[in-house]
């Protein structure tokens, strides 16, 4: 195994010395100012816990750390989040890619699974269309960091992120608010909530999210907008709780878009490809470079990206006994979504496609929970999910007349999982878990003549996965404010099939891949007099990556594919630090760092020249380091009795990468950070007024966000582009 980072060990270790020094001990006679830091609920392992007891690496956000961060966007909850990457998947901003501790899916088809499990309201989100704007009216986000292989229904390597929406509170009275955003590139949002009592045993919740922009990216031969918004998404959440010892929570939600779809911009052409030789690309490349501004490109179709998401999730709690309960966690979702792209960002037609999904997926949870006196904590589960989707592609390449592409896929996943946090003394928790999981997949392919509409290749398959997964964690309460644990895990992803297999060798199928990792892991928090105060949650992991899936760009019958396989094994060493230091009453400093060091042991490519060792190359979307800094300051002045006027400012920077697991310079992004800063005047005259002023990316980076690298194949390499400086001000109602 080879040894963590010197820095994160030696960190680690300065947090253990520490617990020893009294003077960091609190004391519970100073009085309230030297209360506790306000600490969130989150069911990390699948019951309500204080973040702080929980022994895991995992980052809570509130409610209210969500507005103060500014945190409207999926994508924005990468940059307050150690140890978190969200970048596009398949250069899609509607298709947000998740990356934690080195795992990632770089490929989002109906035919394989994420690397991070998504949840929502306590069910598994299969799909992501539509999540980038899904950060409305919630009571907490949880990301969960490392192998999720035992108590969450999609088995996954790299972890979960937890979205739990408002809920309504019987007995209260009503309650809720409205809230209007304004902006640059005619940014105008609204956004309310509605809380009410319906008698004396229920509560429904009402919440409305609304988000229209004009795109930031310029398209200059049709004046398109692209990469704007134009949704409209909304959500029900009724509350039953007739008795004490019975609940039912509904949730329902849908989301819509109709806007227009991202832009790229061609930044490299190969000299002997046809794209140069025949439609001289290098020449509208020398043109756009010689006379566009960085977010201006060019096509010769419309782009668009529309598309649906609907869905319900009953969670039904009851409580046989105080020490035995029952859940019942049902969902259901249907997508659909029309994504149109003109991936060359020129007027040339060199590379479009028209990419037109469908899936519904169904899932039902079942557990049983109890505890056995003070010294057992114990559950038990079975975990149902199914999926049928549809994806039909057409993708035109060098002028050519497109062959259809349509496949349809049936997913099903079974498991059965059981753990137990066993009490070996009041401050030492044994948690051992495993799960077994079965995994089955069919999936048929067409392709068709442009013309005849003949079957150039249509096949089926089918294939089997299953896999045995475990949780050992040894934890000890050193004090009441300080937390040590150390745990392995492992994680599996089920295996799946091409969907852009043109004949029979690419349709076999591709194999599961294994994560086992090993952590350590502090939480503690200190007191220094009368208000000072520290939280400091460090963790340092090796991880053992076994057949890894990866994505490579192919060519058949002069179209671009891409194609998953299996990359052999890797080792990733890493340390996560987040800190928040509180000097005084009225200010919060935050710093937070991640190290990851992702090397590959064995990574052949086969190609057509023969084989290609790749096992120098970096894990794409996965920078070294990364590392935030964040303040909020709590100014001398307001505005009335019970006002508040903060200022906020955070600076979050990683380090270089590549897009693509076969890296080469033309898809390098070179290390950049980002400055964000809000003013924020809270509770205007004691009337529930909050005003805000903000802005992101203040210094006006100018970065990509993703790479198409098809230089071997079309010869040309196309790139999304980041947000530029977005600044605005918005206003809030609570009531």
């Amino acid at each position: 195994m080879r040894l963590f980072g010197t820095a994160a060990l030696g960190a680690l270790a300065t947090a253990f010395v520490g617990i020893a020094e009294p003077a960091y001990a609190q004391d519970t006679s100073q009085g309230p100012e030297a209360s506790a830091f306000d600490d969130i609920v989150v069911t990390a392992r699948r019951r309500e816990e204080q973040l702080q007891e929980v022994p895991i690496a995992v980052t809570a956000l509130s409610s209210g750390d969500l507005r103060e961060a500014d945190i409207t966007r999926i994508e924005n909850l990468g940059q307050v989040v150690a140890g978190l990457t969200i970048s596009t998947t398949n250069n899609r901003p509607s298709v947000p890619g998740f990356a934690i501790r080195g795992q990632r899916n770089d490929a989002a088809f109906i035919t394989n699974d994420p690397s991070v499990g998504i949840y929502v309201a306590e069910a598994v989100q299969a799909r992501v269309f539509g999540l980038a704007q899904s950060l409305f009216d919630l009571e907490s986000v949880q990301v969960l960091k490392g192998p999720q292989g035992t108590l969450f229904g999609r088995n996954t390597t790299g972890g979960a992120i937890l979205f739990q929406p408002q809920r309504p509170v019987i007995g209260g009275g009503v309650e809720g608010y409205v809230y209007g955003r304004l902006g640059d590139y005619e940014r105008a949002d609204f956004q309310g909530a509605l809380s009410l009592p319906v008698g004396d045993q229920a509560a429904v919740r009402l919440a409305f999210n609304r988000t229209q922009r004009e795109g930031y990216i310029e398209e200059v031969a049709l004046g398109q907008r692209l990469n704007g918004e134009d949704t409209i998404s909304g959500r029900v959440v009724f509350l039953l709780e007739p008795t004490s010892t019975f609940s039912n929570t509904l949730y329902v939600d849908y989301f819509e878009s109709d806007q227009t779809g991202p832009g790229t911009r061609l930044t490299e052409v190969r000299p002997t490809s046809s794209a140069q030789t025949t439609w001289n690309a290098q020449g509208e490349l020398d043109r756009q470079n010689a006379t566009f501004s960085w977010h201006q490109v060019e096509s010769d179709i419309p782009i668009v990206s529309t598309g649906s998401n609907f869905g319900f999730t009953n969670v039904t709690e009851v409580e046989i006994s105080p020490s035995l309960s029952l859940k019942n966690i049902f969902n259901f979702r249907d997508i659909d979504m029309v994504e149109i792209q003109d991936l060359d960002g020129t007027v040339l037609p060199l590379l479009h496609t028209d990419d037109r999904q469908q899936t519904v997926q169904f899932s039902n949870e079942i557990q049983l929970q109890g505890q056995a006196g003070s010294w057992l904590d114990w559950i038990l589960g079975a975990y149902h999910f199914r999926e049928d989707g549809t994806r039909q592609t057409l993708t035109t390449a060098l002028g050519g007349t497109p062959s259809p592409r349509a496949g349809e896929s049936l997913s099903e996943s079974n498991s059965i999982f059981a753990q137990g946090d066993f009490g070996l003394t009041d401050t030492v928790t044994l948690t051992l878990g495993w799960r077994y999981t079965w995994d089955t997949r069919d999936f048929s392919q067409q392709l068709r003549s442009a013309t005849t509409g003949a079957c150039i290749f249509c096949d089926s398959r089918s294939a089997d996965f299953s896999a045995s997964t475990y949780t050992v964690n040894l934890s000890w309460q050193a004090s009441p404010d300080h937390l040590l644990y150390a745990a392995t895990r492992t994680g599996f992803r089920a295996g799946g099939f091409n969907s852009s297999g043109n004949n029979a060798a690419a349709l076999e199928p591709f194999e599961p891949e294994y994560v086992t990792d090993f952590e350590l892991g502090f939480k503690g928090d200190w007191y220094f007099g009368e208000q000072s105060r520290l939280r400091s949650n460090i963790a340092v992991y090796h991880t053992e990556y076994e057949d890894i899936q990866r994505a490579i760009i192919g060519q058949v019958m002069g179209v671009p594919v891409t194609s998953i396989f299996n990359a052999a094994e890797a080792t990733i060493d890493g340390a996560e630090v987040e800190l928040t230091f509180i000097p005084m009453d009225g200010v919060e400093l935050i710093a937070t760092s991640t190290w990851t060091d992702a090397q590959y042991e064995n990574f052949v490519e086969q190609t057509a020249g023969g084989p290609v060792d790749r096992s120098m190359n970096e894990f794409a979307y996965v920078p070294e380091w990364t590392y935030r800094l964040g303040a909020r300051w709590r100014l001398p002045f307001a505005f009335g009795a019970g006002s508040e006027t903060w200022v906020r400012a955070d600076y979050i920077w990683q380090d270089d990468i590549y897009h693509t697991e076969f890296n080469e310079t033309r898809n390098f992004q070179e290390a950049y950070g980002l400055l964000s800063a809000r003013l924020d005047f809270e509770n205007i005259g004691g009337a529930g007024f909050d005003f805000g002023i903000w802005g992101r990316n203040l210094t006006d980076e100018e970065y990509y966000l993703s790479t198409g690298d098809s230089y071997n194949t079309l010869g040309l390499v196309y790139r999304g582009l980041g947000e530029p400086r977005m600044v605005g001000v918005d206003i809030r109602k609570s009531f």
